[in-house]
């Protein structure tokens, strides 16, 4: 896939989350509706803390750092940990402006892509393509379900 289609993928995923949280009121985004799910905030946090950790990654990968490799499905666990945490200590205002602000971050570096590096390998045997669309459209569709049915609700 090329990089113009890539950065469309991307938005058309994030278009469908927009969508799905335009239907819910302030109750819906900060609630759980059932125990031990997350709540549409935590999900929102979740989101924009792997499009962070993506972007901040690629920077390090171009200056021949260590990326932020998470050791199996602990390392996962542990970092979504952190992620929750986080968004515990925000309110939903500030949830929803980083929301809207890690996107336009993630874009403007799609934009910025160099799209030969797309092919090249990044992490966990994965090409930089492969592993921008797991952190994006492919996560955001992971994510849909939970923002449905909070809609039912």
């Amino acid at each position: 896939m090329d990089k113009i289609d890539l950065i469309e993928k991307i938005r058309n995923g994030h278009t469908e989350l927009e969508r799905a949280l335009g239907g819910l009121s302030p109750e819906q985004l900060e609630n759980s509706f059932v125990p031990g799910e997350w709540t549409v905030k935590e999900t929102l946090v979740h989101l924009s803390g792997w499009e962070r950790t993506l972007i901040e990654d690629h920077a390090r990968w171009k200056r021949g750092e260590p990326l932020t490799e998470l050791q199996g499905q602990s390392g996962v666990d542990a970092f979504n940990a952190e992620l929750l945490k986080a968004a515990g200590k925000m309110s939903l205002g500030q949830v929803l402006d980083e929301f809207h602000s890690s996107f336009r971050a993630l874009t403007d570096w799609m934009e910025d892509l160099e799209p030969e590096d797309l092919s090249l390998p990044f992490m966990y045997g994965m090409s930089l393509e492969e592993f921008i669309a797991e952190d994006t459209y492919k996560h955001y569709g992971e994510h849909l379900y939970l923002i449905g049915r909070h809609q039912k609700k």
